[in-house]
C-alpha cells in the first residue's frame, strides 16, 4: 500500500561487521507545506555501535548574557528516528564535554549522524549546518560533502 502523502526518503549505506556486504537504514521525512518545526534524523552511524545504546543530548543555546534570566530545556533523543523539532539554536551532545551548537531553521530537513570507531574519534555531523553570519564560502559544503562521501564508500568497501 501506498502512503497517503509524500515523504523524503533517506537512505544510509553502512557496512556491515564482518561481512563484504552492506547493510541500509532508511528514514522518512514527512512533506507538508509550512512547517513551524525543523526535522532532524538522529542517526547511529558509529562502527561497532552493538555496546551501550546512547542518547543526544539537545538543549537550548542560550548565550552568556541571557543565561541568568533564561531557563534551558534539555532534551535526550535516542538514535536512528526522525524528531520534529521548534526551529532555533541547540547545544547538541553525546557526551557531555563536548556541545555543538546547531542551528535549525523552519520548514527544513538536517541529519545528526554520529560517527567514528575502528580507530577513528566519536564525532556528530550536522548537515546541512546553518553557518554562522562569518560563515565559510559555499564551495566548502560541497567538499565536506564529497570527503564525507568518499570515506563513506572507503569504508564500505574497505579502501
Amino acid at each position: 500500500e501506498l502512503p497517503s502523502s509524500d515523504a523524503i526518503l533517506l537512505l544510509v549505506v553502512e557496512k556491515r561487521a564482518n561481512s563484504p556486504m552492506v547493510a541500509f537504514q532508511s528514514f522518512a521525512f514527512p512533506s507538508s507545506g509550512e512547517r513551524k518545526e525543523a526535522q532532524i534524523a538522529v542517526i547511529n552511524a558509529l562502527e561497532g555501535n552493538a555496546g551501550a545504546v546512547p542518547k543526544l543530548t539537545m538543549e537550548d543555546h542560550i548565550e552568556a548574557k541571557q543565561e541568568q534570566t533564561v531557563s534551558k530545556r534539555v532534551e535526550q533523543l535516542s538514535f536512528n528516528r526522525v524528531y520534529s523539532v521548534e526551529e532555533g539554536s541547540y547545544d547538541a551532545s553525546i557526551a557531555t564535554d563536548s556541545k555543538q551548537v546547531v542551528r535549525l531553521a523552519k520548514n527544513k530537513n538536517y541529519v545528526l549522524l554520529r560517527t567514528g570507531g575502528n580507530g577513528f574519534d566519536e564525532s556528530l555531523l550536522v548537515f546541512p549546518s546553518e553557518a554562522p553570519p562569518q560563515a565559510a564560502p559555499q564551495h566548502s559544503v560541497m567538499a565536506w560533502f564529497k570527503g564525507l562521501v568518499h570515506t563513506s564508500f572507503a569504508r564500505v568497501f574497505g579502501q
